[in-house]
């Protein structure tokens, strides 16, 4: 029997592509696996120096399907604005920025709250242009809300806040 070569490259694109999907899948589970690994991922997936691609699949699916990213912009007549954007929204809007400046968002202090399947993570963050940055550019609070479906966390919400000369970051939540 004779196979011939279209047969052969179809039968390779189908053992291919479900051994990928698996191997992205359980690339997502060890990064959401447990809470620590999961808000060190939100961290690392976002930074990286200028011409960096960052990998805005694995951003996306750190993210249960409803959830929301919140920003705490003050205005200038010093009430707070909040900007509501969608994880995919985030990407569309920042990604090239991202990219093109170099971003560094390194925590800098976390307390988390846990009951069940419901986590709340206070984490401090300080933001650099470049890893070797000595004054970070901003700080201030990711408030990230997550949810445990009895096999990986998923981020429901990141809420932050930045540091103003107005509300800087408490001692508390420095961890000096």
């Amino acid at each position: 029997m004779k196979i011939s070569m279209k047969k052969i490259y179809f039968i390779l694109i189908l053992l291919v592509f479900p051994m990928k999907n698996f191997a992205q899948k359980n690339d997502i589970y060890e990064k959401t696996k447990d809470l620590n690994t999961t808000i060190n991922t939100i961290y690392s997936v976002i930074s990286g120096e200028k011409g960096k691609k960052r990998d805005w699949n694995l951003f996306l699916n750190l993210f249960h399907e409803n959830a929301y990213l919140i920003q705490n912009v003050p205005t200038k007549s010093g009430k707070d604005s909040l900007v509501y954007i969608k994880p995919q929204q985030f990407v569309e809007t920042s990604r090239k920025w991202m990219e093109e400046n170099g971003f560094f968002e390194n925590e800098i202090h976390r307390t988390t709250n846990v009951f069940g399947s419901n986590a709340q993570v206070f984490t401090s963050y300080e933001i650099k242009m470049t890893k070797n940055q000595v004054k970070p550019s901003v700080r201030g609070i990711n408030n990230i809300q997550l949810y445990f479906d009895g096999k990986r966390w998923w981020v429901l919400s990141i809420f932050w806040t930045r540091e103003t000369p107005n509300n800087p970051i408490p001692e508390k939540y420095l961890g000096k």
